[in-house]
Order: C-alpha cells, then structure tokens, then sequence
C-alpha cells in the first residue's frame, strides 16, 4: 500500500511535521502562530481576576479588576501607537493600579484566611518586579510584560482563596 499524504493546502509555504503510522504518512502543516509578548498583550491576564471575582461575587474587586484591564490595555495601546493623550491614560493606569494594590493588601487582610503571608510577599514582589521592569535592564529584558502575567495570576488567585 502507497503512504497517503494529507496536507492542508495553503498558498504559502509553511514547515511541516510528518507523522507514519503503519504505512500512512500523515503530513500536518504546522503555522507559525507565535506572538512576541508585549505590553499590551499581556493584559489579557487580567481577565483572569476578573473571573475570579465574578465568580467569588466581590463587586470591588471585580470593579477594579475591570478597571486596570482598561486602563492598562489602553495606557500600553497608546503608548505602543504613540496617538492620544498619552500622560492622561498614564495617570488612570496608575490610578487604577494603586488603587488595585491597595485593595488586594486590605481583601488578603480581610478576606482571605490561609496563605497570607505567601499573599503579602507575591504582591511585593510584583512590585519590586514593577520597578526592574522600568529600569533599562527592565526594558531590554521585557520584564514589565512579566510583571503583568504574574500580578495578574496572584491577583486571580486572590479572590479564590477567600
């Protein structure tokens, strides 16, 4: 028996990875769908808080949740795009940002009864993590893009656990 070769047609030519199973050659075009992280994409991990205060049912958390989603997005939009009234959305960032800092340390003392030390030292490191990614070893590295992946999952975290 012949091997059968399936490939998904495309104009364009893509590498591709070859599978054979007992005589049937299986060729499965892989795309490159990788996206460089970036400050602005890596605010999509703030909809995790988002569903985590939704589901825990805390309408300030979750209001602030929403609030630096927008507000981040939109401060790293302009910026990236460099339109707008960049100084404006940079001081709603940070508005929303400390504010949100704040609630998370007053809703670990309140609410959540174990693990809050771990708590109270995620949320400083992700602080101290802020700082280094605004110095220049910071932007080199892209270290602000990991400090969003990383608040957002101890910010999600943090309603789950109350």
């Amino acid at each position: 028996m012949p091997d059968t070769i399936f490939q998904i047609p495309h104009s364009e030519p893509f590498p591709h990875n070859t599978l054979i199973v007992r005589g049937l050659k299986l060729t499965i075009l892989s795309y490159n769908t990788t996206m460089k992280l970036n400050e602005l994409n890596s605010n999509l991990i703030f909809i995790f808080p988002i569903v985590a205060s939704l589901l825990k049912g805390d309408n300030i958390y979750l209001f602030l949740s929403i609030s630096i989603f927008i507000g981040s997005s939109l401060y790293h939009y302009v910026k990236e795009n460099k339109r707008g009234h960049l100084n404006v959305v940079r001081y709603i960032d940070i508005g929303t940002a400390t504010a949100s800092y704040l609630y998370m340390f007053y809703f670990v003392h309140t609410s959540v009864k174990s693990f809050q030390i771990i708590l109270y030292v995620a949320l400083a490191v992700t602080v101290l993590i802020f700082f280094i990614g605004k110095s220049k070893f910071g932007r080199e590295r892209n270290i602000h893009s990991i400090f969003h992946i990383l608040i957002g999952i101890v910010a999600g975290v943090i309603p789950l656990l109350s």
